[in-house]
């Protein structure tokens, strides 16, 4: 979520678009709490052993992985072009870590265990839908 300000992420929460309660309450932060919740998260990440380069990694893909189609969906409402470089399509675990694997030079340990981190947070949403 390091990717754009808070009052960005606050106009992508009030569209209605936002699923994911955890996410939208992000969303909904000013720029001063977003960061406090964005460093007591990486706090616990770290007590589990996660890197640097992997929380700050996690923190950038998570929102686009899990709300992408309704964060995409306001970019092109709203008209604004200029977010799509901040806004990647992100599909899955592999494109997430992939695209940034480069920006936070991550090693083969990290990567693993950054696409780890990344399936365990997913993994709970999976089996909640499932019937």
């Amino acid at each position: 979520m390091h990717q754009v300000a808070a009052p960005v992420w606050n106009e992508i929460a009030e569209s209605g678009m936002i699923k994911d309660p955890k996410i939208k309450t992000l969303m909904e932060l000013g720029q001063q709490q977003l960061s406090e919740k964005l460093e007591k998260q990486a706090d616990m990440l770290e007590k589990e052993g996660y890197t640097d380069s992997v929380i700050m990694a996690y923190q950038t893909v998570m929102p686009l992985l899990v709300e992408g189609p309704a964060i995409h969906a306001w970019v092109s409402e709203q008209n604004r072009p200029d977010l799509l470089a901040a806004f990647p399509k992100v599909n899955t675990v592999y494109e997430a870590t992939h695209l940034v694997v480069k920006e936070y030079t991550l090693g083969v340990e990290e990567i693993e265990s950054l696409m780890e981190l990344i399936t365990r947070t997913l993994q709970p949403q999976k089996d909640m839908s499932r019937p």
